[in-house]
């Protein structure tokens, strides 16, 4: 061996012991003289070093005076190489009397603790005086310590490491100094006694006989129940009558037979000792004499106790030697599977564990009757049923069945063609030999037929049963098979899982080996999360070229793992293959082992949405992935309770908010999504997990939230599947980008007044503690606390919107309105006292739940009372469905102009409507379209009548309606005259609600065409569709971690945005007072009219169109302007019967400087504009709007600054248009006259004529 550098260890003081010694074989040498210190009485006596193999029994051997005190003694060894230090150890005791005066002491080293020279030193020292400094392989100068700058001498003898094991260099000579005795080369070891050919002379007067040794040893174990005792003294003794006793704890007091003497007595106890107990002899000290004449002292000094262990009850070693192969085949031998056919390293033995447990064979050793071959490192551990296969060298190379394969230690065998012996040893005897002779000499293993339990002799391979003439099979049966017990091969995991959706293995137990990319445990075993289990994942370099079949799989460890795995280990895993819920993975496992840590993992694979088939991530199961796009936060409905979130490239719409139910492009739509979400988790599967995770990996919290729309990249984690998603369950924070920012409150709208429609999520004063009076139970707040937090957050809310009149949905149907009266206080409490006023309706419908009204006394007045839409007024309005349509007329208390507004609720998608007759169809519109069709269809009919008998015509449909503005619902109110103002001014991308990770809107603002043109704007304030609802009011589920996430603002009131609506409500039209009411004699028009005015006369208080002619009012007036008639005639085949507005003329008006002409066509029951500019001279038109007036109706007109030119029948709006750019920079600046012009209409009348600026 060539050592350089020893291990720290530990140091045994052994005391003296006699034992007879092999003779000496190389010629001694005499001990050199430099710094030897021949004078020294004590000095170092014996070495050993260096042997075969592993170096044992290392020791440095002491001898001296007897009684010689070594406290402050020590040994050092140095380093040959660099003459330092690299070991001290300390001596203590005291040394016996072995031989004439003298004794030795020992000092033993573990394994390879002194170094193997060339050279290396020891030095002697006492105290800090140097007393010898030897070396072996040469001489050197010592560095530091007490030889420092000393030159060492050399013994002259060395220890090649070809000696066998317990040898040892020795003094031999007889004398007292260290100088009278010569080194002897390699022999048997005589450590604790005197060397062989060593004898102590001149030392002094006579000392007491003493014991050197016994046997067994003080403190001995195992020792055999019926072993004898030898008791040896320092001289040679006469004893008398009872000299021993030998007492045990569980045998009693043994006599014994004695033999032997003088020096050396054997005590053969009468009777066996008992096993598993302890035995102590006394020699007493006054039975014991010398036989010299050299006296005193003549007897022992003191009685002399020593004490032994017995075996236990022996267990019997369940380990069969199954094959032998001594002589390999020089063709065919190849045993050990390397590739190379060699005679002595493919030697094997096979050794089987017939036991039904795993047996640790650490340490043990295996010879033959030369000596050791392998010692059995720490770890070798056979498993029940299965075999360990010791080669003789090479690289064994191959599965061997699955059985232990190991080469030997000392790279050798050595097994003899001819005959030998095998023995396997416990480190205390051998439990197991084979002895062989010629017959393993014939190119083949000798092995058991049948194996484990076949005789002996054993017989020659290719002749067992079941051998197919094979000429050996290390590691497995006769026949190639494997024993019971011994591990299954490797299985790749790619094959484990397949290429379709379920494992080819599903029930087979498998063995999997690969790199953990996953640690999801139980508790806190898992560093990723707690799914009780980990993902392992091929290495790349094991990965097979086929793209459907995935990597990774999960091993589901259950709740209690025995082994703690760490990401980056490499596992071996037995189990079997199962499905679960549509996961592939291993389970009922026999076991995993951790082969080695700190790996680098497999490359991520890389992925992005959307994917070409639903089932694309199929492939990737249990492996590691990573997204670098940035993806959508799209869906986080199950934030709160599981911590999953959807991601998507891009936000999607929900189909039937952008395309027709049933459509093929609905139903693409629907596809598209499918194909572009991968849900994110967080690898565990408690609910309502504390702390929530936020995708970047930190504690979600009112610090560090997320909304709907906001990004993340370099999503990286396992790929897993579970309650039928694919899922990622993160390894890693992912990189969160803010996109979708809140807002403080809405975008403006515009207008002078603002109506809202706001969904309050079950806003009820009762709490819903068990003493419900609803039959639909109590929805909302659970208790005093929970109350108070929806309470903040909606008035926080309501507060910011700051709407005139607001719709309320979703609010306790409660008889006395207290509920509504709850909130009108709060928002009071906030906004100053009488801010707000409610609609006082008590319950309404037989629902737990109803709408409501509040609004601003201050800028709108309610006119006349509500009125309700219920199954009384039509039955297609069914409210066991819908809720019944609360509707209220109000004016602007600026200018007394009137509109009604109808607040909604109806039937919603989330239970069905089977007992109606009403299915999902599955067309993307859901539960109960045709009962909400019906509701919507019976809205328009009843608004129609003026349910209010308001008198004015302009109405607003708000409120819930459950339908996406593609569905029938909403095609109806579109064809009842109504525009939904989201779509109108926000376009197909408005949303008030998410929905399984889709946009959409369910909340509405619809006018009828009389009040669209007072409309300013619309929108939706994004408060409640982009926030978790994990910061909402709701404590349910919730611990108190998760209860902190609360804030009293308006973020999370509810699970709609709201939807505001700003107006600038026309006054009742007309506006202005009758100009000439013609209420005088018949004749001409007067003075007050400038134009063709005798081409009319007044007669019978009206006035009769005689031929053509434009006629003005004298007066001109603004901007804002209107002009109105009563047409008590129609001339149905007349050409036009019109209205002038803003008619221009330096000098008087003239339609020829300028004029905006709205004309009535009967032929085409058409209403036309047309404009005239004198810096054209031409007429240009706008398209045509319908309409009919009948004798009696009322023709009006505005037209307005911003460019708009409105057309009225009896007050109501029938259309508008808006000029042109180059019309507008004519006519938006300019006011003007106002007059009539009838064409070829003579036989008209007309009546009530009026108009100016419009207030």
């Amino acid at each position: 061996m060539n050592k350089r550098l020893s291990n720290l260890f530990s140091v045994t003081l052994v005391l003296a012991m006699l034992m007879s010694m092999l003779s000496v074989t190389q010629t001694a040498e005499a001990a050199p003289d430099l710094f030897a210190n021949s004078s020294t009485t004590v000095f170092i006596n014996e070495i050993h070093y260096d042997n075969t193999g592993t170096d044992t029994g290392e020791s440095i051997e002491i001898a001296g005076p007897a009684g010689t005190d070594l406290t402050g003694w020590k040994i050092v060894l140095y380093n040959g190489s660099n003459g330092a230090v690299y070991d001290t150890d300390t001596l203590s005791g005291t040394i016996p009397n072995q031989q004439g005066g003298y004794g030795t002491v020992v000092l033993a080293y573990p394994s390879n603790g002194i170094q193997n020279g060339a050279p290396d030193g020891i030095a002697l020292v006492n105290g800090t005086t140097l007393v010898q400094f030897l070396s072996y392989e040469g001489s050197f100068a010592g560095v530091g310590g007490e030889a420092n700058g000393i030159n060492s001498t050399d013994i002259g003898v060395s220890q090649a490491g070809s000696e066998a094991i317990g040898s040892s260099l020795q003094l031999t000579g007889s004398g007292t100094t260290y100088g009278d005795f010569t080194w002897t080369a390699t022999s048997a070891n005589t450590f604790s006694s005197p060397n062989t050919g060593q004898t102590f002379i001149g030392g002094g007067g006579d000392s007491a006989p003493s014991v050197s040794s016994t046997s067994p040893v003080n403190g001995a174990t195992d020792i055999a129940i019926d072993a004898s005792i030898d008791v040896t003294f320092s001289e040679s003794v006469n004893v008398t009558g009872s000299w021993f006793d030998i007492s045990c704890g569980t045998s009693g007091v043994h006599t014994a037979t004695v033999s032997g003497g003088p020096t050396t007595f054997t005590l053969n106890p009468d009777s066996d000792f008992a096993n598993s107990e302890t035995c102590t002899t006394t020699i007493f000290a006054t039975q014991v004499t010398d036989q010299d004449s050299n006296d005193p002292p003549d007897n022992m000094a003191a009685d002399f106790v020593f004490s032994f262990d017995t075996v236990g009850v022996i267990v019997p070693v369940p380990l069969v030697i199954n094959e032998v192969l001594a002589d390999p085949d020089a063709t065919n031998g190849d045993a050990n599977g390397d590739g190379t056919v060699n005679t002595t390293q493919d030697e094997f033995v096979e050794i089987v564990n017939t036991d039904t447990t795993a047996y640790d064979i650490s340490g043990w050793t295996l010879s033959d009757a030369v000596g050791l071959r392998h010692t059995f490192p720490s770890g070798t551990v056979i498993p029940a049923s299965c075999s360990v296969v010791v080669f003789a060298g090479g690289t064994p190379t191959g599965w061997f069945g699955g059985s232990l394969v190991q080469a030997s230690s000392t790279n050798q065998l050595g097994l003899n063609n001819g005959g030998d012996t095998i023995k396997l040893n416990n480190g205390t005897s051998d439990v197991k030999t084979y002895t062989y002779g010629s017959e393993g000499g014939d190119n083949q293993s000798l092995t058991r037929d049948p194996d484990v339990t076949g005789g002996e002799p054993l017989v020659k391979h290719s002749t067992a049963t079941g051998s197919g003439g094979a000429l050996h099979s290390p590691g497995t049966k006769i026949d190639g098979s494997q024993f019971a017990g011994c591990p299954l091969p490797v299985t790749k995991i790619h094959d484990v899982q397949g290429n379709g959706a379920a494992s080819p293995l599903v029930g087979q137990t498998v063995v999997i080996d690969g790199i953990v990319v996953g640690d999801f445990q139980d508790g806190a075993s898992g560093v990723n999360g707690d799914l009780n289990g980990f993902h392992v994942q091929e290495e790349d370099a094991d990965a097979d070229a086929d793209p459907m079949t995935s990597e990774g799989i999960f091993i589901f460890d259950g709740s209690s793992p025995s082994v703690n795995i760490q990401i980056g280990d490499r596992v071996r895993v037995e189990g079997v293959v199962s499905e679960f819920n549509g996961l592939t993975e291993i389970t009922s496992f026999s076991g995993v082992t951790v082969l080695s840590s700190g790996n680098p993992l497999p490359a991520a694979s890389i992925l992005s949405l959307p994917v070409a088939t639903v089932d694309a991530f199929e492939a990737y199961e249990g492996m590691y992935v990573t997204f670098p796009q940035a993806l959508v936060i799209s869906e986080y409905f199950n934030f709160d309770r599981f911590n999953e979130i959807v991601l998507t490239s891009e936000r999607h719409l929900t189909p039937t908010a952008e395309f027709e139910p049933g459509s093929p492009q609905q139903m693409q739509a629907v596809q598209d999504f499918l194909l572009d979400k991968i849900t994110l988790d967080d690898g565990r599967t408690s609910q309502n997990s504390d702390p929530a995770i936020h995708p970047n990996g930190s504690a979600f919290d009112l610090t560090n939230l997320f909304r709907g729309g906001d990004t993340v990249s370099n999503v990286t984690g396992v790929m897993d599947y579970a309650f039928g998603l694919y899922r990622i369950q993160p390894t890693q924070g992912a990189d969160y980008t803010s996109v979708n920012l809140r807002t403080a409150s809405p975008e403006p709208v515009g207008g002078t007044l603002s109506v809202a429609s706001f969904n309050v999520l079950n806003y009820f004063t009762t709490l819903d503690n068990g003493n419900c009076p609803y039959a639909g139970g109590c929805r909302g707040a659970d208790n005093a606390g929970e109350f108070t937090r929806q309470r903040d957050k909606i008035i926080a809310a309501l507060s910011i919107i700051d709407a005139d009149v607001v719709g309320l949905l979703e609010i306790e149907n409660h008889p006395g309105d207290v509920p509504t009266a709850d909130l009108v206080s709060g928002l009071n409490d906030v906004m100053g006292a009488g801010t707000y006023a409610y609609i006082a309706t008590g319950a309404v419908g037989s629902d737990a739940i109803r709408v409501a009204i509040i609004y601003k006394p201050a800028t709108v007045t309610p006119v006349g009372s509500f009125a309700v839409l219920d199954s009384s007024v039509d039955v297609r309005f069914n409210d066991t469905k819908n809720r019944p349509t609360i509707a209220q007329t109000f004016m602007d208390n600026s200018n007394g102009g009137e509109f009604t507004v109808a607040v909604n609720h109806l039937k919603s998608k989330g239970s069905d409507c089977n007992d109606v007759s009403d299915p999902d169809l599955g067309d993307g519109a859901g539960n109960c379209n045709l009962t909400r069709k019906a509701a919507a269809e019976a809205m328009v009919d009843w608004l129609a009548t003026d349910p209010t008998a308001s008198g004015d015509p302009d109405f607003m449909i708000i409120g819930d309606l459950n339908s996406y503005d593609k569905e029938d619902p909403i095609d109806v109110l579109l064809a009842g005259g109504f525009t939904d103002l989201a779509y109108y001014f926000n376009g197909e991308d408005a949303y008030s609600y998410v929905f399984d990770g889709q946009t959409g809107y369910l909340d509405y603002a619809l006018a009828n065409a009389s009040l669209l043109g007072q409309v300013t704007g619309a929108t939706e304030w994004h408060i409640n569709a982009d926030e978790a609802d994990l910061i909402d009011y709701d404590t349910s589920f919730k611990g108190p971690n998760q209860d902190a996430i609360y804030a009293p603002d308006a973020y999370r009131s509810s699970d709609h945005d709201p939807i505001i609506v700003g107006l600038q409500v026309a006054p009742t039209f007309p506006t202005t007072p009758i100009l000439d009411d013609f209420n005088r004699a018949n004749g001409g028009l007067g003075s007050n009219w400038r134009g063709a005015a005798n081409a009319y006369r007044i007669a019978g208080n009206q006035v009769d169109v005689r031929r053509d002619g434009a006629i003005y009012w004298k007066d001109a007036f603004g901007v804002n302007q209107e002009v109105y008639v009563t047409l008590t005639a129609v001339d149905t085949a007349g050409l036009e019967q019109d209205l002038l507005l803003k008619v221009q003329g330096p000098y008087g008006p003239n339609w020829g400087d300028g004029v905006i002409e709205v004309y009535y066509d009967p032929a085409t029951n058409t209403v036309a504009v047309w404009t005239f500019r004198h810096n054209t001279l031409s007429w240009h038109g706008y398209p045509a709007i319908p309409a009919t007036f009948a004798n009696g109706d009322q023709f009006g007109a505005q037209a307005l600054a911003t460019g708009d030119v409105v057309i009225l029948k009896n007050g109501v709006e029938v259309g508008r248009v808006t000029l042109d750019p180059t019309d507008q920079a004519f006519f938006n600046t300019r006011g003007g006259h106002i007059g009539l012009w009838f064409i070829n209409a003579g036989s008209a009348f007309f009546d009530d004529f009026g108009g100016g600026n419009i207030p």
